[in-house]
């Protein structure tokens, strides 16, 4: 079974406040993208639309529950990838950007393996 659009903005929300804030503002401009263009005149289906953004929807989604998955405990790259299935090399590359945007800190080191944890909205580093 595939995890809808709506699914995955409602998981987003419930994870990743700012995220969602952020997807929200751009799926607002979807009208205007699609009657006006954008600034540079170019002009947007439905489809090309969705196809722009989709993949920032899925990623958000994918963020999201790798949030969730250091929500509580501290792990590493390898555990998190485990349980959301995903390669460790794409938890490394999400979790770099999840650092960037404060929302994942480094909580300990065990042995050769850095634990992180996600940092909860409104708490600080």
């Amino acid at each position: 079974m595939s995890i809808t659009r709506d699914e995955m903005l409602s998981f987003i929300k419930s994870m990743n406040p700012s995220a969602a804030s952020r997807l929200n503002s751009l799926i607002e401009k979807k009208q205007d993208l699609i009657e006006k263009g954008n600034v540079y005149g170019e002009s947007y289906t439905e489809r090309r639309y969705w196809l722009l953004v989709d993949p920032i929807i899925k990623i958000e989604y994918k963020r999201s529950r790798i949030l969730q998955s250091i929500n509580n405990t501290a792990l590493s790259v390898r555990e998190i990838a485990k349980e959301v299935d995903l390669p460790s090399k794409e938890v490394l590359q999400h979790i770099t950007a999840l650092r960037r945007r404060n929302k994942v800190v480094q909580d300990r080191i065990e042995g050769t393996s850095i634990k992180y944890l996600a940092i909860k909205e409104g708490e600080s580093t």
